[in-house]
């Protein structure tokens, strides 16, 4: 249910400088709203017991967005910070 969720609340962000040929492409999740739904730690001990060899392309995509999010937060960046050139 967790993992569903996150793949759910995965969202493709495209951006494209002045100059690029190619738009980059990032998967983000909205760590504040997910918050809202399930508890951080909750979603931090869930995540910890997956089998990570058996996940989808489009679990492992929702899986590192969540790990993404979570430095972001670790950083106090808020939830624009996807932008951020890193």
């Amino acid at each position: 249910m967790t993992l569903r969720l996150l793949v759910a609340m995965t969202q493709r962000v495209t951006s494209q400088g002045f100059g690029d040929i190619v738009a980059q492409v990032r998967w983000y999740i909205d760590f504040e709203s997910l918050e809202k739904l399930i508890p951080s730690l909750i979603l931090q001990q869930t995540i910890k017991s997956l089998d990570e060899g058996s996940l989808s392309n489009e679990e492992r995509r929702a899986l590192d967005a969540f790990h993404e999010a979570i430095k972001r937060k670790e950083l106090g960046k808020k939830g624009d910070a996807i932008f951020d050139l890193e």
